[in-house]
């Protein structure tokens, strides 16, 4: 046999050697135990074929597997984002789900957790002209001093004014008297103000849809004296406020030092019901209703 030959043939050989084995690794490499594993998760069969094919150790998998919104498909894109940023899972999940959850200069995403005491409404999440918050209840009804307005009622959610007239009735017995500025306000009246009274001032009013008080949960609570100014901040009025709120479901809307986190400049009069197991948290880690939400619940 000419060496030419010999050579022809090793060459071969080394080709069908490496063609069947690009074939056999595009085939599911299985392993009994591991494939059992997989279908105790209840992967499907296609699943199952990514998983084994790419190698994945099914226990990787396993922390993901609480999450509704997990997919398979996503795993390496999770890893790399929990690893490069050093984020606990959930955290993993939400970032990929909403990669612009801070980001206040992209297109704006509807409101999350609406109709309940935790909805998310700011720069970039924001409520539908046609959404309109149940149980709002007159704050007339109660022994609070508010502003009172031409043509005006003041409203807030039945457990929001519930909540802040038990906070109100502590404040004044400890001789605070406070004063609500506002509560909950209408799209079409939120639109009034940004474009008439403030014009279009970002820093100053929340565009229509964009603003909490069309949640009803949120309030503009100070003094006669001090009004909505920063001057607010140095009463002994906001620091019982700042102190005491969360006891009543209410947390500090804008804090200071979180600017670009909320997006908004320090509002030392801007509270926010979220309820009271919710608000201790927030108050006892320093959170922002962003932060906390983030942190604690899947994002959908």
């Amino acid at each position: 046999m000419s060496k030419l030959k010999l050579i022809s043939i090793v060459i071969f050989v080394c080709l069908l050697v490496l063609t069947v084995e690009l074939i056999a690794s595009s085939k599911p490499h299985k392993n009994d135990n591991q494939y059992e594993l997989l279908k105790e998760y209840r992967f499907t069969q296609e699943e199952m074929n990514f998983i084994i094919n790419y190698q994945i150790d099914p226990e990787k998998i396993k922390p993901y597997l609480q999450f509704e919104t997990f997919r398979v498909y996503n795993f390496f894109f999770y890893e790399n984002i929990r690893t490069k940023y050093q984020l606990s899972y959930l955290e993993t999940i939400n970032t990929y789900n909403f990669p612009n959850y801070y980001n206040y200069d992209t297109i704006p995403t509807l409101a999350i957790f609406t109709n309940t005491p935790l909805v998310l409404v700011n720069k970039h999440f924001f409520l539908l002209k046609s959404y309109y918050p149940k149980n709002l209840v007159n704050v007339n009804t109660r022994n609070i001093t508010y502003i009172k307005r031409p043509n005006e009622e003041m409203y807030l959610q039945k457990e929001a004014l519930e909540n802040f007239d038990k906070l109100y009735q502590e404040a004044k017995n400890e001789g605070f008297e406070l004063v609500i500025f506002s509560g909950f306000r209408p799209y079409h009246k939120q639109q009034e103000l940004y474009y008439e009274t403030f014009g279009m001032d970002n820093s100053i009013s929340a565009k229509p849809g964009h603003s909490e008080h069309q949640t009803g949960l949120a309030i503009d609570v100070s003094t006669l004296k001090h009004g909505l100014t920063d001057y607010f901040a140095l009463s002994q009025e906001y620091l019982w406020l700042e102190k005491n709120a969360y006891r009543f479901g209410y947390i500090l809307r804008y804090p200071k030092d979180k600017e670009h986190i909320t997006g908004y400049q320090f509002e030392p009069w801007h509270f926010r019901y979220v309820g009271v197991e919710h608000a201790k948290i927030i108050y006892e880690q320093n959170l922002t209703l962003e932060e906390y939400l983030f942190k604690t619940f899947e994002l959908k």
